[in-house]
C-alpha cells in the first residue's frame, strides 16, 4: 500500500518485506515552493521558500518595505500586494501597489500693515494648479515691494501664478 501525499517529497511504500520490521523511520519533508515579493518596478524586496499549504506573510521588520519615489506631482502610499495572499500550491510572485497622493504645496504669504490680500497666511495647494493673489494698498498706501521666493520682482496689484511645481513665499511690503 502507498502512502503518498502530494506536499511530501518521499512516498514510503509498505511492502510484505518491510511491513513487520517494527521501527521504520519516515524522512518526509514538506515540499517548498518560492515566493517572491516584489517592488512595483519589478525589483526583487525577497524570495523565500514557504511550504505547501502555508500562509505567505511580508515581514517588514525583517525585509525592506516597499517603497515608491514621489514624482514631483504625486507622492505614493504602499496599500498591499497585487494579488490575494493565498495558501502556497506553487512558486508565485507578489508585486506591490500603491495609491497617488497628489502632493501639497504651501503658498505662504507675508503682507505688512497697510494693505491686504484676498488670499493671507499658509495656503495649500495641488501641484500643478493655479493661484492669481490680488493686493490692494489701504488708502494713502502702495506697494514698496514683492519678493517672492527671496526675488524682488516687478510691483503689480495682481500676481498669477500657473502650474505650480514648488512651494512659494510671498512678502509684500507697503509705504
Amino acid at each position: 500500500e502507498t502512502y503518498k501525499r502530494p506536499w511530501y517529497r518521499k512516498a514510503f511504500v509498505v511492502t510484505p518485506e518491510n511491513a513487520d520490521l517494527g521501527k521504520i523511520d519516515i524522512d518526509c519533508k514538506m515540499k517548498k515552493y518560492t515566493v517572491l515579493w516584489k517592488n512595483w518596478d519589478g525589483s526583487l524586496i525577497y524570495s523565500k521558500n514557504y511550504e505547501v499549504h502555508s500562509i505567505p506573510e511580508f515581514n517588514s521588520n525583517q525585509y525592506p518595505y516597499p517603497t515608491k519615489p514621489d514624482n514631483g506631482q504625486y507622492s505614493y502610499e504602499f496599500i498591499g500586494w497585487d494579488k490575494l495572499i493565498e495558501e502556497v500550491t506553487e512558486s508565485t510572485t507578489y508585486t506591490a501597489i500603491f495609491n497617488e497622493v497628489p502632493r501639497k504645496l504651501s503658498v505662504n504669504i507675508d503682507c505688512s500693515e497697510n494693505g491686504t490680500t484676498d488670499i493671507a497666511g499658509i495656503n495649500k495647494v495641488d501641484y500643478g494648479s493655479s493661484l492669481t493673489i490680488n493686493i490692494t494698498p489701504n488708502e494713502g498706501f502702495e506697494i514698496e515691494y514683492i519678493k517672492i521666493n527671496g526675488e524682488t520682482i516687478e510691483i503689480t496689484n495682481t500676481l498669477m501664478f500657473e502650474n505650480i511645481t514648488e512651494n512659494i513665499d510671498i512678502i509684500i511690503q507697503f509705504k
